[in-house]
């Protein structure tokens, strides 16, 4: 079976990155080239750190000239803790970062079907409006094949601290959109670098059966 940077073997990653990608299983790859999307389809039994793996979906539209990358990570035998669900706020926050102040430094405990979301600083109003419990339980179910509902612990809050969490919150955007300014490498033509041949046929293309 294709190995997953053999499939996107123009990007380069870190060394600790690609043994976890080496050793991991890589179940499928939906490619798209009427909308120039990627699906990757991965079982492991490590931890990814979800950094890596959006910095690596970055990486692949870039190179590629691809719209949109997502992974859908499938854990095997990995227990839920505290260093997981950071992975699951980190990936929450991506998808809702307007949130970040009120649950980047979220804690969870599963009790029972519930998962109880304490070290939140506000925001319960936003963060249903924005469905991040629901949000977090798809991730859980994908992920560990975990149902849970979801329940928010609100701490009172500290509008001292709440200022200093949202002032860092500024600070690292800026430096985010200042790096996104330097040199981006040009992306290849889409015919030339993508990972397939361009067909007739709009639909998604499934690269291993």
């Amino acid at each position: 079976m294709a190995n997953l940077l053999e499939v996107f073997d123009r990007v380069t990653v870190l060394e600790d990155f690609a043994k976890k990608i080496e050793q991991a299983k890589l179940k499928n790859v939906e490619l798209s080239a009427k909308n120039l999307t990627a699906e990757i389809y991965l079982e492991s039994e490590v931890l990814f750190k979800k950094e890596d793996f959006f910095g690596f979906c970055k990486d692949i539209k870039n190179v590629y000239g691809l719209s949109d990358v997502k992974v859908f990570l499938e854990y095997k035998n990995l227990e839920f803790s505290q260093e997981y669900f950071n992975e699951v706020i980190y990936e929450t926050i991506e998808k809702c970062p307007c949130c970040k102040a009120f649950i980047r430094r979220a804690g969870a405990e599963i009790q029972g079907e519930r998962l109880v979301v304490s070290n939140i600083t506000g925001g319960l109003d936003l963060l249903k409006e924005k469905k991040c419990d629901r949000i977090i339980e798809e991730i859980i179910r994908r992920e560990l094949g975990i149902n849970v509902v979801t329940e928010f612990v609100c701490e009172s809050l500290d509008l001292e601290k709440f200022k200093e969490e949202t002032d860092k919150i500024m600070e690292e955007t800026r430096k985010q959109r200042e790096e996104k300014r330097e040199t981006v490498p040009k992306p290849e033509s889409f015919k030339d670098s993508a990972p397939w041949e361009e067909k007739k046929d709009n639909g998604p293309e499934n690269l291993l059966f």
